[in-house]
């Protein structure tokens, strides 16, 4: 008996009835970022390993224990890439997108990334991120500005109770530097016995990553690690606080909150929801102002963050009746009554016009009893019903059934999407 093949643990497949719900979210997407004046850009699964390694860092648990890597036939080390923003800052250079002077660049993304780490909740080894790259672009404002279309894009999505934790890494990555990792290194040396291991190797290697470690024998250091007193918080910072106080975007100072990425070089901030248990961040993302030289390029002041498209459906799940609201709202099902090639014909100009226009179209099969046709548009969160029989064919119109507002009209064929279009 030939055994039957699975996909890898982790890797999961996305299946009628979840996947018209990735769609939504991908086009809600498209429509917030575009309407604020970014372009998408699409990059390729697979990079140079050494991308990944010079821009996250060698002590970072990504490049350590998460990454998929591998030589191909050419002997290259080859790595599917785990996160985006080194992947557009390697394409922003290669395609000298930055040639004009004073230029900046603002990209979106939309997309899966990889990871060797534990499946849980929310999190696999093939996710999906949303993410937006802020390139060129000073501090203070931008910052201002990254972090609050990061808030205003999931409010936008419709999820509230947000909680914003901010940081500031400026300090550490400025001209005093060495001080502030020396006395960091210090601190932690007096509890290096009840470090773990992984904590222990980072103390040597780059001491800024135990600030990542979720080992509970690590918190008792962590939680004692004197931030104000080696690496008080920037005037910069502050600014940016401010206007949050302004705009009412409720907000938490951390310090241990460092991200998982060695680029990070000013302000960073990850926002967090109910309902995502321990590993609550929703989204995340900060100021970046060398990875561009990093890499080879000129130095770019630059800020960006992610959100994770599989913790963001979790989320949008627990709302009240969320899916069959948004789901329901443009949605057209076909109830053709009986099989004539005249019929199909009109079906599918019709469809193609409405699915231009973002309705979810549900063509249904032939069908001669209505009432099946009806009991199969509920099951399938219908909210119009188009019935095409031999009598509409006649006639030159179609029947359409409001499943919200229990209404019926007859529509002509040429007026069907306009009409539609003026209900939603």
């Amino acid at each position: 008996m030939v055994n039957r093949l699975e996909s890898v643990r982790g890797m999961e497949d996305i299946l009628p009835g979840e996947s018209e719900k990735w769609q939504w979210l991908e086009e809600q997407a498209r429509i917030f970022f575009e309407v604020k004046g970014f372009s998408e850009i699409r990059t390729p699964l697979v990079e140079p390993t050494e991308l990944f390694a010079r821009s996250i860092g060698e002590a970072t648990d990504i490049v350590n224990k998460e990454m998929y890597t591998f030589e191909d036939r050419g002997g290259r080390s080859l790595t599917l890439r785990p996160e985006m923003t080194a992947s557009v800052a390697r394409a922003v250079l290669q395609h000298n997108l930055l040639r004009d002077a004073g230029k900046s660049l603002w990209l979106y993304y939309i997309g899966p990334m990889f990871r060797a780490e534990r499946p849980q909740a929310g999190r696999k080894r093939q996710f999906h991120q949303i993410g937006a790259e802020l390139v060129n672009c000073g501090a203070g404002d931008s910052d201002f500005k990254s972090v609050g279309l990061l808030y205003e894009f999931l409010r936008f999505l419709g999820i509230t109770g947000l909680k914003l934790r901010v940081n500031d890494l400026s300090q550490i990555n400025g001209a005093q530097s060495p001080r502030i990792l020396q006395a960091l290194g210090d601190h932690f040396k007096r509890y290096e016995s009840k470090l773990s291991a992984d904590s222990a190797n980072r103390l040597k290697k780059n001491v800024l990553r135990i600030f990542d470690s979720k080992d509970p024998q690590d918190q008792e250091a962590i939680e004692a690690a004197p931030w104000e007193k080696i690496a008080p918080l920037s005037d910069d910072f502050m600014a940016v606080t401010k206007r949050l106080e302004e705009k009412k975007i409720p907000f938490e100072i951390n310090r241990r909150l460092v991200r998982g990425l060695d680029y990070y070089t000013g302000m960073v901030y990850e926002i967090v929801a109910d309902g995502l248990g321990a590993q609550d961040a929703l989204a995340g993302g900060g100021r970046y102002d060398r990875l561009y030289e990093e890499l080879g390029g000129k130095s770019f002041p630059c800020t960006g963050f992610s959100v994770g498209m599989e913790r963001l459906l979790i989320v949008l799940g627990l709302l009240d009746n969320f899916w069959a609201r948004q789901l329901r709202q443009k949605s057209v099902y076909f109830a053709i009554t009986e099989a004539h090639d005249g019929m199909n014909s009109r079906r599918e100009e019709a469809a193609l016009r409405l699915r231009r226009l973002g309705f979810r179209i549900l063509p249904g099969s032939v069908e001669t009893s209505l009432t099946k046709h009806l009991k199969k548009a509920n099951q399938e969160m219908a909210r119009f019903v188009a019935i095409l029989g031999s009598r509409e064919l006649k006639d030159g119109q179609w029947s359409v059934k409001d499943m919200l507002r229990h209404t019926q009209s007859c529509v002509p064929f040429s007026e069907l999407a306009d009409y539609l279009q003026g209900l939603v």
